[in-house]
């Protein structure tokens, strides 16, 4: 009897805690510069990446040309939360207006949204967003320019890293059996998505 009693009193409290996400290998960039990845966050009212106080927060920024339409997506988590949030910068006559999505939970508890979050998390690490490398360092001659630039920005624990792809859509087509650009574009699809 005093066993479920225990199990009705406790359960609740252990049913739902969510542990901290493990990283797997993580590329970090000693030369990172937190002054120069200053610039990408200020059209959006963010902070420097490396002052962010998120154990984990990742951001993929899409700069749409030739009409110059932006876009953030920040992934992060911190203090056992989950946090997505999408940031659009359109033109208009009058200047330029920023859009905020915030992730909306579907459902009524806590367990599927950290299930949500945690697959999430799995697919972005299956397709090695920690691992990827720069565009430069593929040796394909970058011969286009129009297109999407995608740039991932990361800090996964103490560990900071940037890297970026122009038009990776048009390089994937060129070179079909290079890993990378597919899973570079899972990883964009995977996190527009999320928003959908």
């Amino acid at each position: 009897m005093r066993f479920i009693i225990w199990i009705l009193i406790f359960s609740p409290f252990c049913a739902y805690t969510q542990q901290r996400p493990e990283y797997g290998k993580v590329r970090s960039d000693s030369s990172f510069n937190c002054h120069e990845f200053n610039q990408d966050s200020i059209p959006y009212g963010l902070g420097k990446i490396c002052h962010s106080k998120n154990e984990l927060e990742i951001r993929l920024k899409s700069i749409y040309r030739p009409n110059g339409g932006r876009e953030l997506i920040v992934l992060s988590y911190a203090n056992n939360t989950w946090d997505a949030r999408k940031y659009m910068v359109t033109s208009g006559i009058v200047g330029s207006k920023i859009e905020t999505t915030y992730f909306q939970n579907p459902y009524k508890n806590d367990h599927n949204i950290e299930m949500i979050f945690n697959n999430l998390f799995d697919t972005l690490k299956t397709n090695n967003i920690f691992l990827l490398p720069n565009q430069s360092e593929m040796g394909h001659e970058l011969t286009v320019f129009d297109g999407t630039l995608y740039i991932i920005t990361y800090k996964a624990g103490n560990k900071f890293r940037s890297y970026q792809y122009e038009n990776p859509e048009a390089y994937l087509t060129q070179f079909p059996d290079k890993a990378e650009y597919r899973q570079l574009k899972t990883i964009i699809i995977t996190l527009k998505n999320f928003f959908k």
